[in-house]
């Protein structure tokens, strides 16, 4: 038996990463949390369907604030100091990863 897993999803309001959020939600017991900043190619739309889902958080970086790369980073050490996570999957723009990677966050 496969144990639930709570994973870290950067970008799912994205074209492929809401995919992949609905595929591990309607197909799994895992669970997600969802951080976007719901730019241009956001869209909450294609997450409807799973939106209740006790399984499912949605946490956004609010666009009218400046906050790219270390704004993104800090928020996602919040996110990872809070919770146990079992995977971390990136679909988003930009290069904040890489500075998560060289800061020992993931």
């Amino acid at each position: 038996m496969i144990e639930n897993k709570k994973l870290l999803i950067t970008g799912g309001a994205g074209f492929i990463g809401s995919a992949v959020i609905r595929h591990i939600i309607n197909n799994t017991n895992h669970s997600v949390i969802n951080v976007d900043k719901l730019t241009y190619a956001g869209n909450l739309e294609s997450l409807a369907s799973i939106e209740n889902n006790t399984r499912y958080t949605f946490e956004c970086n609010p666009p009218n604030k400046p906050l790219y790369l270390n704004g993104f980073v800090c928020h996602c050490r919040a996110i990872i100091r809070n919770n146990i996570l079992s995977l971390y999957l990136h679909f988003k723009q930009g290069r904040a990863v890489a500075s998560l990677k060289l800061n020992n966050y993931l």
